[in-house]
Protein backbone atom coordinates (compact mmCIF):
# COMPACT_ATOMS: atom_id res chain seq x y z
CA UNK A 1 0.00 0.00 0.00
CA UNK A 2 1.25 3.39 -0.68
CA UNK A 3 0.10 7.14 0.37
CA UNK A 4 1.57 10.32 -0.82
CA UNK A 5 0.62 13.29 1.05
CA UNK A 6 0.04 16.20 -1.17
CA UNK A 7 -1.33 20.34 -0.26
CA UNK A 8 -4.43 20.06 -2.41
CA UNK A 9 -3.61 23.90 -2.58
CA UNK A 10 -6.06 26.50 -1.73
CA UNK A 11 -8.24 26.72 -4.74
CA UNK A 12 -9.56 22.55 -4.33
CA UNK A 13 -10.26 23.71 -0.79
CA UNK A 14 -12.25 26.51 -1.46
CA UNK A 15 -14.23 24.34 -4.15
CA UNK A 16 -14.82 21.84 -1.45
CA UNK A 17 -16.39 24.63 0.92
CA UNK A 18 -18.48 26.26 -1.89
CA UNK A 19 -19.45 22.78 -2.57
CA UNK A 20 -20.16 22.24 0.93
CA UNK A 21 -21.90 25.33 1.89
CA UNK A 22 -24.21 24.69 -1.51
CA UNK A 23 -25.40 21.30 -0.56
CA UNK A 24 -28.62 20.07 1.13
CA UNK A 25 -26.74 19.99 4.70
CA UNK A 26 -28.46 21.65 8.09
CA UNK A 27 -27.19 24.83 9.19
CA UNK A 28 -25.59 23.07 12.14
CA UNK A 29 -22.65 21.55 9.81
CA UNK A 30 -22.57 25.06 7.81
CA UNK A 31 -22.13 27.06 10.44
CA UNK A 32 -19.02 25.72 11.65
CA UNK A 33 -17.32 27.73 8.58
CA UNK A 34 -18.40 30.93 9.89
CA UNK A 35 -17.69 29.67 13.38
CA UNK A 36 -14.58 29.13 12.66
CA UNK A 37 -13.15 31.94 10.29
CA UNK A 38 -15.49 34.82 12.35
CA UNK A 39 -13.67 37.05 9.32
CA UNK A 40 -16.32 35.62 7.30
CA UNK A 41 -19.29 38.13 7.04
CA UNK A 42 -22.63 35.25 6.89
CA UNK A 43 -24.69 37.89 5.80
CA UNK A 44 -22.10 38.84 2.83
CA UNK A 45 -21.60 35.78 1.50
CA UNK A 46 -25.31 34.41 1.30
CA UNK A 47 -25.62 37.13 -1.17
CA UNK A 48 -23.42 36.25 -3.11
CA UNK A 49 -23.68 33.99 -6.03
CA UNK A 50 -21.13 30.95 -6.64
CA UNK A 51 -18.17 32.36 -8.24
CA UNK A 52 -18.26 35.67 -6.21
CA UNK A 53 -18.67 33.30 -2.91
CA UNK A 54 -15.68 31.66 -4.24
CA UNK A 55 -13.34 34.99 -4.63
CA UNK A 56 -14.82 36.20 -1.49
CA UNK A 57 -13.86 33.04 0.39
CA UNK A 58 -10.14 33.83 -1.21
CA UNK A 59 -10.14 37.09 -0.46
CA UNK A 60 -10.81 36.30 3.14
CA UNK A 61 -8.99 32.91 3.75
CA UNK A 62 -5.54 33.48 1.48
CA UNK A 63 -3.49 34.93 4.56
CA UNK A 64 -4.51 32.02 6.79
CA UNK A 65 -3.59 29.55 3.81
CA UNK A 66 -0.07 31.50 3.19
CA UNK A 67 0.72 31.75 7.14
CA UNK A 68 -0.23 27.67 7.27
CA UNK A 69 1.56 27.11 4.07
CA UNK A 70 5.28 26.38 6.18
CA UNK A 71 3.35 24.06 8.56
CA UNK A 72 1.60 22.30 5.69
CA UNK A 73 4.63 21.51 4.17
CA UNK A 74 6.17 20.35 6.78
CA UNK A 75 3.25 17.96 7.63
CA UNK A 76 4.02 16.61 4.53
CA UNK A 77 7.31 15.89 5.25
CA UNK A 78 6.88 14.43 8.19
CA UNK A 79 3.70 12.30 7.38
CA UNK A 80 5.88 10.88 4.34
CA UNK A 81 8.63 9.66 6.97
CA UNK A 82 6.28 8.84 9.94
CA UNK A 83 4.44 6.36 6.97
CA UNK A 84 7.65 4.71 5.69
CA UNK A 85 8.66 4.58 9.19
CA UNK A 86 5.68 2.60 10.19
CA UNK A 87 4.31 1.08 7.15
CA UNK A 88 5.09 -2.64 7.89
CA UNK A 89 3.17 -2.58 11.36
CA UNK A 90 0.45 -0.59 10.02
CA UNK A 91 -0.10 -2.84 6.77
CA UNK A 92 0.60 -5.83 9.05
CA UNK A 93 -2.44 -4.47 11.73
CA UNK A 94 -4.80 -3.44 9.53
CA UNK A 95 -8.46 -4.51 9.84
CA UNK A 96 -9.06 -4.25 6.18
CA UNK A 97 -5.74 -6.16 5.29
CA UNK A 98 -7.89 -8.06 2.60
CA UNK A 99 -8.33 -5.14 0.58
CA UNK A 100 -4.70 -5.45 -0.41
CA UNK A 101 -5.50 -8.31 -2.27
CA UNK A 102 -8.69 -8.56 -3.45
CA UNK A 103 -10.03 -8.25 -6.72
CA UNK A 104 -12.71 -8.10 -9.39
CA UNK A 105 -13.18 -8.75 -12.96
CA UNK A 106 -9.21 -9.29 -12.95
CA UNK A 107 -8.25 -6.55 -11.68
CA UNK A 108 -7.40 -5.08 -7.83
CA UNK A 109 -10.24 -3.28 -6.46
CA UNK A 110 -8.01 -0.85 -4.52
CA UNK A 111 -6.58 0.42 -8.20
CA UNK A 112 -10.34 0.14 -9.40
CA UNK A 113 -11.39 2.98 -6.37
CA UNK A 114 -8.08 4.85 -6.82
CA UNK A 115 -8.85 5.26 -10.35
CA UNK A 116 -12.42 6.58 -9.86
CA UNK A 117 -11.32 8.89 -7.10
CA UNK A 118 -8.52 10.28 -9.29
CA UNK A 119 -11.30 10.85 -11.93
CA UNK A 120 -13.78 12.12 -10.31
CA UNK A 121 -14.76 14.97 -7.66
CA UNK A 122 -14.74 13.64 -4.06
CA UNK A 123 -18.93 14.00 -4.36
CA UNK A 124 -19.05 12.00 -7.32
CA UNK A 125 -16.15 9.40 -6.09
CA UNK A 126 -18.36 8.55 -2.80
CA UNK A 127 -21.30 7.87 -5.17
CA UNK A 128 -19.15 5.76 -8.02
CA UNK A 129 -17.40 4.00 -5.09
CA UNK A 130 -20.31 2.92 -3.00
CA UNK A 131 -22.31 1.52 -6.06
CA UNK A 132 -19.10 -0.40 -7.46
CA UNK A 133 -19.12 -1.82 -3.93
CA UNK A 134 -22.74 -2.03 -4.01
CA UNK A 135 -22.92 -4.12 -7.78
CA UNK A 136 -19.74 -6.49 -6.72
CA UNK A 137 -21.24 -6.79 -2.87
CA UNK A 138 -21.37 -10.79 -3.27
CA UNK A 139 -17.98 -10.86 -4.94
CA UNK A 140 -16.18 -8.72 -2.09
CA UNK A 141 -17.80 -9.99 0.77
CA UNK A 142 -17.12 -14.26 -0.51
CA UNK A 143 -13.33 -12.71 -0.75
CA UNK A 144 -13.38 -11.42 2.53
CA UNK A 145 -15.12 -14.13 3.81
CA UNK A 146 -11.83 -16.69 1.86
CA UNK A 147 -9.43 -14.34 3.27
CA UNK A 148 -10.50 -14.43 6.82
CA UNK A 149 -10.93 -18.72 6.69
CA UNK A 150 -7.57 -19.10 5.51
CA UNK A 151 -6.00 -16.12 7.97
CA UNK A 152 -7.49 -17.81 10.82
CA UNK A 153 -6.41 -21.47 10.16
CA UNK A 154 -2.76 -19.96 9.40
CA UNK A 155 -2.83 -17.60 12.50
CA UNK A 156 -4.38 -20.09 15.04
CA UNK A 157 -2.15 -22.20 16.74
CA UNK A 158 -2.69 -25.96 17.06
CA UNK A 159 -3.39 -25.76 20.65
CA UNK A 160 -6.75 -24.48 20.28
CA UNK A 161 -8.26 -27.10 18.96
CA UNK A 162 -9.35 -27.81 21.92
CA UNK A 163 -11.85 -24.11 21.94
CA UNK A 164 -15.31 -25.28 20.93
CA UNK A 165 -16.83 -24.14 17.17
CA UNK A 166 -19.22 -21.59 17.26
CA UNK A 167 -21.41 -22.11 13.85
CA UNK A 168 -24.19 -19.60 14.33
CA UNK A 169 -26.42 -18.50 11.16
CA UNK A 170 -25.74 -14.86 12.03
CA UNK A 171 -21.98 -15.35 11.65
CA UNK A 172 -20.25 -15.64 7.74
CA UNK A 173 -18.26 -18.11 9.55
CA UNK A 174 -17.67 -20.47 12.08
CA UNK A 175 -15.41 -19.27 15.28
CA UNK A 176 -13.67 -20.56 17.87
CA UNK A 177 -14.26 -19.51 21.62
CA UNK A 178 -13.13 -21.01 25.44
CA UNK A 179 -15.12 -22.61 28.04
Amino acid sequence: MELHFCDPGLDYSLDIITEFQQSDLSDWWKDSLFHFYPQIDRTEYERLDASSRFLYLRQKLQHIYDAAKPDICGKLGFYSSHWLKYKPQIEDGCVYEYFYHMDTGGRPVLEILYEMYRQNDIKEFMKKGFLFCQEHEAEIRRQMIQFHKKRAAHILPAALSKAHICICSRCPFPFRYFL
